[in-house]
């Protein structure tokens, strides 16, 4: 495996067959990811011509193999983050920048994340090679860049574990704010994660009989609780760096700029500001804050259910926060 030649390609599919872990490949290119989620960027390369007619599949083990031989890009920073919390902006800022690399919550990386959940016979350092291996193949720099920055899905955070035994010296960050504000965008529209049965195997879900007896409400106060519980005791466990919603963006070209490998701050810190200008999810609108607009939104049973729930964990955040 480690004879072929992988230039432009990036891992895009992990599935299961046989009791094997494979991979699918796309070319890429030299072209940068700058889409606000890793899926709509593998959606525009399946659009070329190429990629339609050309297929690449190996197993996880051929991608270990030449991952070995082709190091990348060392992970610079991985963010977890509660939902509806500034993660795509954060992303979408340093997406920005000539110096990353930047994807965002890539689908392949949550299923090798999970697979312990729905794989027998997958032992632990298999796992950990699998993911190691999948984040290099990622990390490859298609345009010069030195700094590579992973945006992880919501309830990833369960498994971090993992991924810090993939790269046990790569600061990671949990981001996240008032929950009330993150449970009334959650009721607007959900989250996969947020409606019982969709994401699969995962630490974090609720048993099936116990969510069909919630309302709506209840079930996303208390998924929303148990990702801040979590990110809590990774917190305090796992030396990572609790960031509020309210401190984006300026924390991008202040406080976080060393962590995320921002150089040339003054540069750096005008492309980042005019990126977050945008809405990150729909960068054909300007950004506007919408935090006294799901203040006023929530209604009295939201409350209850999130003061119940995610509040005393979204204090404790915030006490390890501030110190």
């Amino acid at each position: 495996m480690h004879r072929l030649d992988f230039h432009g390609w990036i891992p895009v599919r992990s599935f299961f067959r046989g009791g094997e872990i494979f991979i699918d490949w796309a070319y890429f290119g030299e072209q940068k990811l700058r889409e606000p989620f890793f899926r709509d960027s593998v959606a525009i390369a399946m659009r070329l011509p190429f990629n339609q007619a050309f297929r690449r599949e190996t197993s996880a083990d051929e991608m270990v193999s030449w991952a070995a031989a082709h190091p990348g890009v060392a992970p610079t920073a991985f963010i977890f983050h509660a939902s509806r919390c500034g993660s795509t902006l954060m992303s979408q800022m340093l997406a920005a920048l000539p110096s990353h690399i930047v994807i965002s919550e890539p689908p392949m990386l949550d299923s090798l994340l999970r697979a312990h959940y729905f794989m027998a016979g997958l032992t632990a350092p298999q796992q950990v090679a699998y993911v190691r291996a999948l984040v290099i193949a990622l990390a490859q720099p298609r345009a010069g860049e030195n700094a590579f920055v992973i945006k992880l899905d919501a309830w990833d955070i369960f498994e971090l574990p993992v991924l810090r035994q993939a790269f046990p010296d790569t600061p990671w960050i949990f981001l996240y704010r008032d929950p009330l504000e993150i449970a009334v965008s959650q009721v607007r529209q959900r989250g996969s994660y947020m409606v019982p049965g969709i994401v699969g195997p995962a630490q974090f879900l609720i048993d099936p009989n116990e969510a069909a007896a919630m309302s709506e409400e209840e079930y996303i106060a208390r998924v929303l609780g148990q990702i801040l519980a979590q990110a809590v005791q990774m917190l305090t466990h796992a030396n990572g760096h609790a960031v509020h919603y309210n401190q984006l963006p300026v924390s991008m070209w202040s406080d976080l700029a060393t962590l995320f490998g921002v150089n040339d701050v003054p540069a750096s810190r005008q492309t980042m500001q005019q990126a977050a200008k945008w809405d990150a999810k729909n960068p054909y609108f300007e950004f506007v804050s919408d935090a006294e607009s799901k203040q006023r939104e929530a209604t009295p049973r939201l409350r209850a259910f999130v003061d119940k729930w995610a509040t005393p964990h979204y204090l404790a955040l915030e006490r390890l926060r501030t110190g």
